[in-house]
Parts: structure tokens; C-alpha cells; sequence
């Protein structure tokens, strides 16, 4: 999360439709059950999942709590949401009221909200613990609003002790597997596999997910941006200015030559 990036753990491949449906699952069936036979390694980074909208259902949230996790995600804009009632048991006969109405977007009722303004130009955040009917149970809700007041989102996590802010940078943080995939595909060949035997394709996809890792982790100790462009350039001028250095048969003096292998070795480098 301070990094801001993407490091691969283990990419595990989806059965086919006709599989599944013959199984009697969904895809959130074998997303769940993914999950809950990694748990226990999981657990010890992190217990937040964060998916998508498509993820926001029921099923997949009671799932994940059901083996350790919270969920992080993002609602529907026209999801159901209810405001917890602030009124105290009367002591009457009847079931006590829980919820004070609907809550609409347009006219938030601001009193029930803690207010968060973000950076110039990038509008503010109401969070308060509501009810979402689609969950059936009360979460931490997040609503980010664009300085013009134009566009809401509505993310949430099932975590209710989370702040706004952590929801908010936690599922901003999820497109980053996108770049994950990206470099993968770029620079160390993901999409290259011709096989089709499943532990050679699950042996294939690791790899280059896990090259990713390693060039993200020469890039930090570098101290330089988190590009694999860059890497893959400083990488191949080691190797380079190395090789070199074998051929010619010449041991050269570590501290006369420090400033110029660093000047060669840093050539071509790009911001990311």
C-alpha cells in the first residue's frame, strides 16, 4: 500500500463454464474456494480482499467473512442503503426500529455523515455505518463526491473499524493489478505459452508474474521508479558492462571506475 503497487503471489486458473456448471457453481463459488484454500497463507499478509462492483453481492461477502477476511469493494449507484436509527429502545412491545429511512444521494442528510476533504480538485468524502440491503448486514460506507458535486461513488468495506480514507485507498489501490498484468505481458511473457497442459500453463503464468516481482524489487533497492521499462534497462547494461569486463580479461579498480559504471550502467534510463 505505501508503494503504491502490484506484487504477484500466485495466478491460478479459472475452470471452463461448462466445468463449473456441471460442478453446480459460479464463478463466485470458485473465487470463494480459491480463497478459502489459501486462508491461512493469505491471512498472514492481509485479511482485506478488495473486488470490484461485480463482487459487492451477498454470497461473496458473507463468504470471505465466513473464512477470516473483510471486503473491500464498491457499490451500484443505485444500491439501497439505509441510515441506522439513533433512537434508543423504548421498552415497548414490538420489534425496536433499526433503520431511520433510505439514504438519497442527492440530499444527504450531512449530520450522519464525518466529512473528509481531499486534495484541491479532488472533491470530499461523506463515510458513515449503514445498512446495504444487497449485503444484508451494516458496513463502513464511503461516498466519494467530485468537487462539483456531478458524480458520487459509493465504496464500502465490511470492515466497520476501517477509516474512510483507508477504504478509499485500498480500492484505488486495486487497479494496480492491472499494471501487474500489463508489464507481465510486455516484458516477460505472459501471453507466449502455447500449451495446453494445466501445470505447465500454471507453471508458465507464475513465471512471468513472478519476474515482475523481481525486477520491482532490483528497481527499490535502486532506488528508482517502479518501471519495468527502467529495470529491464538498467538490468541489460549489468549484464552488458559485466560481460565486458569478463571478455577483456582486466580486473578494473573499483574506485576509479565507480562514477563511470554508474553513469553507464544508469544510460537510457525513463521515468516511469
Amino acid at each position: 500500500m505505501d508503494l503504491h503497487t502490484c506484487f504477484h503471489l500466485e495466478a491460478v486458473q479459472t475452470p471452463p463454464a461448462g466445468t463449473l456448471e456441471q460442478a453446480g457453481w459460479t464463478l463466485v463459488d470458485w473465487y470463494l474456494h480459491v480463497l478459502s484454500q489459501r486462508a491461512a497463507s493469505l491471512l498472514t499478509f492481509s485479511r482485506y480482499v478488495v473486488a470490484d462492483a461485480c463482487f459487492s453481492k451477498k454470497k461473496f461477502a458473507d463468504g470471505l467473512i465466513g473464512v477470516g477476511f473483510d471486503l473491500i469493494s464498491r457499490l451500484r449507484d443505485d444500491a439501497v442503503l439505509m441510515y441506522l436509527t439513533k433512537e434508543k429502545p423504548a421498552g415497548k412491545r414490538g420489534r425496536p426500529k433499526k433503520y431511520d429511512g433510505r439514504i438519497v444521494l442527492k440530499s444527504l442528510e450531512s449530520d450522519r455523515f464525518e466529512v473528509f476533504p481531499l486534495e484541491e480538485g479532488q472533491g470530499m468524502i461523506y463515510s458513515a455505518i449503514v445498512y446495504a440491503k444487497a449485503l444484508e448486514r451494516n458496513i463502513r460506507l464511503c461516498i466519494w463526491e467530485s468537487e462539483d458535486k456531478s458524480t458520487r461513488k459509493l465504496y464500502f468495506s465490511t470492515d466497520m473499524t476501517m477509516t474512510a480514507m483507508d477504504v478509499l485507498k485500498f480500492y484505488r489501490c486495486r487497479f494496480q493489478v492491472e499494471f501487474c498484468f500489463r508489464d507481465a505481458k510486455q516484458f516477460t511473457g505472459l501471453t507466449d505459452a502455447q500449451s495446453r497442459d494445466l501445470n505447465r500453463l500454471h507453471f508458465h503464468f507464475n513465471a512471468p508474474l513472478t519476474s515482475v516481482n523481481i525486477a520491482k524489487a532490483v528497481a527499490i533497492k535502486q532506488g528508482k521508479s517502479l518501471s519495468m521499462a527502467t529495470t529491464k534497462v538498467l538490468l541489460h547494461n549489468i549484464f552488458l558492462l559485466q560481460r565486458f569486463i569478463d571478455v577483456s580479461g582486466y580486473k578494473p579498480d573499483d574506485e576509479i571506475n565507480r562514477m563511470f559504471w554508474k553513469e553507464v550502467v544508469h544510460f537510457a534510463d525513463i521515468a516511469a
